[in-house]
């Protein structure tokens, strides 16, 4: 059985990394932040009438691809720092699938236009 031990990251807020024979597996924090921003925003851009599994299931999928499975050690799930960006894509796959299933009500027919003009950054002046 492997030993597991863990610590806390002084760079990242809950990045935990499990050393195994010379390895740091990077353990990603599964949480509703990574999914839910962008099933909204998509929802939203496309103007769809009806969440459906299908649109959940392209949500979850999205997440694929972002981080390196080459890398030994690499986490499953992309880091928190990258929530917005994350959220773009996963509302880009969400709306696409609305516009797939005929669900999207919005008049963009460019679903990766209608997210990027919806999408809110937050400016401090």
């Amino acid at each position: 059985m492997v030993r597991w031990q863990s610590f806390l990251s002084q760079q990242e807020f809950l990045l935990i990394r499990f050393p195994y024979k010379g390895v740091d597996y990077v353990i990603g924090q599964a949480n509703n932040a990574l999914i839910y921003p962008g099933l909204g925003l998509g929802m939203l851009a496309s103007e769809a009438s009806l969440l459906t599994d299908e649109m959940i299931g392209a949500a979850a999928h999205s997440l694929s691809g972002i981080v390196n499975p080459g890398q030994p050690g690499a986490p499953v799930l992309p880091p928190f720092k990258y929530v917005a960006d994350v959220s773009i894509k996963v509302a880009e796959a969400v709306a696409k699938k609305a516009q797939e299933q005929g669900l999207a009500r919005a008049k963009e027919t460019d679903m990766a236009k209608a997210v990027r003009d919806l999408k809110w950054y937050p400016e401090y002046k």
